[in-house]
């Protein structure tokens, strides 16, 4: 019989974290899923009159924390990751 390696049981456990942090963002910030998801749309929407997007389903919108130095407070931050494959041109062919 073969061992099983747990080598997907890292990557779990920082997604898991990862999704953790944003629902006490979302939570501390008042924002709900669905704005969320909504302002994933409007961003998406935004992006694709510049660029042609690799896939739309890979998207991810969250907030997180960040402090600009050392001495400043912490940030709410938006963050939105959209996989491109291709920059548009003025007229919305791509170059």
């Amino acid at each position: 019989m073969l061992k099983e390696q747990k080598t997907a049981t890292p990557v779990s456990k920082e997604v898991a974290k990862e999704r953790l942090k944003n629902i006490l963002m979302r939570d501390r910030v008042d924002i709900s899923p669905e704005i969320i998801g909504q302002i994933k749309e409007d961003m998406l929407s935004v992006a694709e009159d510049y660029f042609t997007l690799e896939q739309k389903g890979n998207a991810e919108v969250y907030l997180t924390n960040m402090k600009k130095n050392s001495n400043a407070s912490n940030e709410t931050i938006l963050v939105c990751l959209v996989p491109i494959s291709k920059l548009r041109g003025q007229t919305g062919q791509t170059i």
